[in-house]
């Protein structure tokens, strides 16, 4: 157990954790998941476990802390002028995983819960693996090549434990468009050869309009994923309006929010957030570590609370009552 969970623990405990969340006034937590892992999986095995953000036994008891102790809204509840229930709270997840339909959907339902979820338009129409998850595959091969090259750089992928050679080869096609980034891969994959294991699948539309039509909000994550603020104005118009139009016409319904793919500071800039404000959009998440104030100063530039694998239910009690103190710094 590492410092921070015992100490997290000792103030659950105490009892000092359920007051500060009591004490709590204007503030807007935003959580953000990605993928839920079932619980009979063995995380070791998975090509990158980071994509994960809890197991399903995990999720439960994070969604009955979280029922307690805050009213869990919408995004798009924020854009209505009346009143924010105390202690308000949104539940969102990124990507438009089927685990999202299969495990996270009962789950907020059991609890009488909403969320959000951001879906990448292409991965939901075609289900072809998402650039990052296509990289974590290649990589998770049982015999790799002495070096790799990767975005003009030269790595010794036997040097590096694979999940880190997975976040470095990550962080470098992150700095690059997306039609750079796709020749990388392609390279990757003539230097790798054939995966050993499959990508995950998307929802389908079909699932997206029964959690839409039972209280569920749904929001765009872009069309493909791509690290908007490296592409051209065009090109971020494209997958911003593009990724909403299509939202709204499978599911009758408008589409108000967004989060922005990768979603740190390199992700998202003054021309992202203008493109999302002219696209239609109310509501906008990045991936900043944070809780926000409200009233909100800037509704297309929310922070969120990073949910992780790892963490232990006393460590989510924490982030959500001492943001400052163990708040995930990305």
């Amino acid at each position: 157990m590492t410092k921070q969970a015992f100490l997290a623990g000792c103030l659950a405990r105490l009892g000092i954790l359920r007051l500060m969340i009591r004490r709590q006034h204007k503030r807007l937590p935003v959580l953000a998941y990605h993928r839920i892992l079932d619980d009979d999986s063995d995380p070791a095995t998975l090509a990158d476990p980071g994509l994960f953000s809890a197991t399903a036994s995990s999720f439960d008891a994070q969604m009955a802390l979280v029922s307690r102790h805050f009213n869990v809204i919408t995004l798009a509840r924020l854009l209505d002028p009346a009143p924010l229930p105390p202690r308000p709270l949104v539940i969102t997840f990124d990507d438009g995983y089927e685990d999202n339909y299969r495990i996270a959907y009962p789950i907020l339902k059991k609890h009488g819960l909403h969320g959000v979820f951001f879906v990448t338009t292409g991965f939901i129409d075609d289900g072809q693996p998402l650039w990052f998850d296509q990289v974590a595959i290649l990589l998770d091969q049982s015999t790799l090549p002495h070096t790799l090259d990767v975005a003009g750089r030269r790595l010794l992928p036997h040097a590096l434990p694979r999940q880190q050679l997975v976040q470095q080869v990550l962080a470098h096609l992150k700095s690059l468009t997306a039609e750079a980034r796709q020749a990388e891969i392609k390279l990757l994959e003539r230097q790798t050869g054939n995966p050993r294991i499959a990508a995950g699948t998307p929802m389908t539309w079909a699932q997206l309009r029964h959690m839409a039509d039972n209280g569920m909000e749904i929001g765009s994550h872009s069309r493909s994923h791509s690290v908007l603020a490296n592409e051209t104005a065009g090109t971020i118009t494209a997958e911003l309006a593009g990724s909403r139009q299509q939202i709204c016409e499978q599911l009758q319904r408008d589409c108000v929010s967004v989060a922005y793919p990768v979603g740190g500071t390199s992700a998202v800039n003054d021309q992202v957030l203008h493109a999302a404000r002219e696209c239609g959009y109310g509501i906008g998440c990045t991936y900043l570590s944070g809780i926000n104030r409200l009233p909100l100063r800037d509704p297309l530039a929310l922070v969120r609370v990073h949910v992780e694998l790892d963490v232990t239910l006393a460590q989510f009690y924490a982030q959500l009552a001492l943001p400052d103190l163990f708040g995930y710094r990305h």
